[in-house]
């Protein structure tokens, strides 16, 4: 009879903000992102200066996986002390990387369930 695995619980937090664009940049992303059911013209121009000015709009891009910019992320591995990656441009990797290469050995290790808001 074989031996049943124990399923690992990993939590997980990933934090991001919108992207630092150059005005250039928020005008051509703001023209692709902006709600196709907005037909008068006076609310296209209110929409796209909002997302220009950087307001709520604009805002929603840390949602967005296309452009989002991952601050940190923190992960518990089942009984585990929780652990944190930051962005910082003198690390060795990226958040990302180093939750990457974890997840990689979770992978091998065997089963788990990921439990995360969003996720």
């Amino acid at each position: 009879m074989s031996e049943k695995r124990k399923l690992t619980e990993l939590t997980v937090d990933i934090e991001t903000r919108p992207p630092d664009l150059r005005d250039d940049q928020l005008q051509e992303i703001a023209a692709m992102k902006a709600p196709r059911t907005l037909k008068k013209p006076e609310s296209i121009k209110k929409w796209v200066d909002d997302f220009v000015a950087k307001g709520q709009h604009y805002r929603k891009l840390s949602l967005d996986t296309l452009f989002a910019d991952i601050v940190s992320i923190a992960v518990k591995n089942g009984d585990s002390d929780a652990v944190c990656w930051v962005a910082d441009e003198d690390a060795e990797m990226r958040p990302i990387d180093y939750f990457a290469r974890m997840l990689a050995d979770i992978i091998e290790a065997g089963p788990f369930v990921l439990i995360g808001h969003n996720i």
